[in-house]
């Protein structure tokens, strides 16, 4: 679902996309990733990323999507998060959800 919705957003914003991985290799079912999402944020870990953005100054405003689970961003997010300074930048975020809506990560973010 989320890369359509990003899809969409970079269609109708005419932006650029940039796909957040990592070194982890998540598990392909939906609720083994969802188990393995737990076990990730129960030891706060912070996966290493893969990818990253060479010319965030470029940029004013940034969609940010990922799905809620366990009622928390994906522990990546963090990853991504810290590895960057977002300081005057606008941070529009954007998730999935199976009806926690954003929890409280807008206020993490």
């Amino acid at each position: 679902m989320l890369p359509q919705l990003a899809n969409m957003i970079a269609e109708e914003t005419g932006g650029d996309l940039f796909s957040i991985q990592t070194s982890v290799d998540y598990p392909a079912d939906i609720n083994d990733v969802i188990d393995y999402a737990a076990e990730e944020q129960d030891t706060n870990a912070r996966p290493e990323l893969t990818t990253h953005i060479e010319n965030l100054e470029d940029y004013d405003t940034i969609f940010v999507g990922y799905p809620n689970w366990w009622y928390d961003m994906p522990m990546v997010m963090y990853s991504f998060f810290d590895e960057y300074d977002f300081s005057r930048k606008t941070i529009i975020p954007f998730n999935s959800h199976n009806g926690s809506r954003f929890s409280d990560t807008i206020n993490t973010i």
